[in-house]
């Protein structure tokens, strides 16, 4: 189907060429609100074209049959979708002051109620698929979709919070994981209108038994080709003009550490992903960057974990004329000897075997080894490893932890501890909550 393939490119025209959700005012670049009024009079065009008049841009005679008189009611539906949709974008510019991050609820909450005002003003009484039999399947798929983007928007929210409760303003705002998250919520918002759109325009033309129109199958793959070089060109078009805000590089590096020295050892691979958009500055920003980090012990892999980092399994250190290949862990001393990666993963040796765990994850399986590691790590500074050492070693070795729990409930902190807190840029009062609730176990 003709129109379903323009709707696809024309949303992901949008996505390339700016960010979700799809809007037309914009107050960090005002130059760009021209390129999207053009792409909402098309966008607007092509809805009275395929739910108004039941076409498709290739259909015969679709503008030059049309009386002089007729192109008013046009014009008032392009107007109407413009109009709504800058009002609908003003009210979101201001949502942020009162909602702060749950303002994405919101925004895909508006997404959707903007398909279904956009279509009620093309569809005619007559085949508006509310006013069918069968509007529930439709309507099933819509809050269906709904429940899902709810559920993944509480996912990001959450995890959100947590970086403004834990970490220093500064590191938040200059962070790649927010920026990560900001990324995923434009994916899901591209994915949330696609599908939208999609149910709405392919339920008008089942409920309503309109029928494609008849074509060889050389002017399908005409078609087909005619409508790639268009979103091609628009693309291009506004890369050359105006590339804010436009996605203009994806690469991928990897890079692997071996030990030719020692046949068992700690090693990694590392696979680097970015997506770049142009930034108001016309320089590259990384929009989205993950890193998928293989940890192995010899051949054996032992971990697999994705970062937001963009370090790569070894860095390069000039000493003289001489470089120096060094990877990305280092070696602990204490008790039990293990290593750390990237400050978020403990490696170590059990009876022979290989462990590894992150900074996230919760150990409960017990073992002296691993509670000589925490107390290192905790006496050390890690902050990275407190929370989840702090509750293993209520459990294991109280006497040890119970004195830090409640110093630091106390909010009392020594000089070096205040020292890489801000190294690390932790607040202060994230771990003084902490250790309130594991004092109170």
């Amino acid at each position: 189907m003709v129109n379903v393939l323009t709707l696809l490119l024309l949303n992901i025209v949008f996505f390339v060429c700016n960010i979700y959700p799809k809007h037309i005012i914009e107050i960090n670049n005002p130059v760009s609100i021209a390129f999207n009024l053009i792409y909402y009079i098309l966008f607007a065009l092509f809805l009275i074209i395929s739910i108004n008049k039941n076409k498709n841009i290739f259909s015969e005679y679709i503008f030059f049959s049309l009386e002089k008189n007729r192109w008013k009611p046009i014009l008032i539906r392009i107007l109407l979708i413009c109009g709504i949709k800058i009002s609908f974008d003003i009210i979101i510019l201001f949502l942020p002051l009162v909602l702060n991050e749950n303002t994405v609820y919101l925004s895909d909450i508006f997404t959707v109620l903007l398909w279904i005002a956009f279509y009620s003003i093309c569809a005619s009484k007559e085949e508006n698929v509310f006013r069918k039999r069968k509007r529930l399947v439709p309507i099933a798929i819509i809050i269906t979709t709904v429940i899902v983007t709810t559920y993944i928007n509480y996912c990001f929210v959450k995890e959100y919070s947590l970086y403004l409760n834990k970490y220093d303003i500064n590191f938040v705002t200059g962070s790649q994981a927010i920026n990560n998250l900001d990324f995923l919520f434009t994916v899901k918002n591209f994915l949330l209108d696609t599908i939208i759109g999609l149910t709405l325009l392919i339920s008008h033309f089942k409920l309503n038994k309109i029928l494609d129109e008849k074509s060889v199958k050389a002017y399908k793959i005409l078609h087909t080709f005619l409508l790639l070089v268009f979103a091609f060109v628009i693309i291009s078009v506004k890369i050359l003009i105006l590339p804010s805000s436009c996605i203009k590089n994806i690469y991928i590096k990897s890079s692997e550490s071996h030990n030719y020295t020692i046949t068992d050892a700690f090693s990694t691979n590392t696979k680097i992903t970015v997506i770049e958009r142009t930034g108001d500055d016309f320089l590259q920003n990384p929009t989205f960057l993950n890193t998928s980090n293989k940890l192995f012990y010899g051949d054996t892999l032992i971990l697999k974990y994705n970062s937001t980092d963009n370090l790569g399994a070894h860095t390069y250190n000039k000493n003289g004329n001489q470089i120096i290949v060094e990877d990305r862990f280092e070696k602990i001393d204490g008790k039990t000897e293990f290593y750390l990666y990237k400050n978020e993963v403990v490696c170590y040796l059990q009876n022979g075997l290989p462990i590894a765990f992150h900074s996230n994850s919760v150990q409960k399986d017990h073992s002296e080894q691993l509670t000589d590691i925490y107390k290192t790590l905790i006496e050390n500074h890690y902050w990275n490893f407190f929370e989840q050492g702090a509750e293993y070693l209520l459990g294991y070795d109280a006497n040890f932890i119970k004195p830090y729990l409640e110093r630091y409930s106390a909010n009392e902190f020594e000089e070096e501890e205040i020292r890489t807190l801000d190294k690390m840029f932790i607040k202060s009062q994230y771990i003084q909550r902490i250790a309130k609730k594991l004092a109170m176990k």
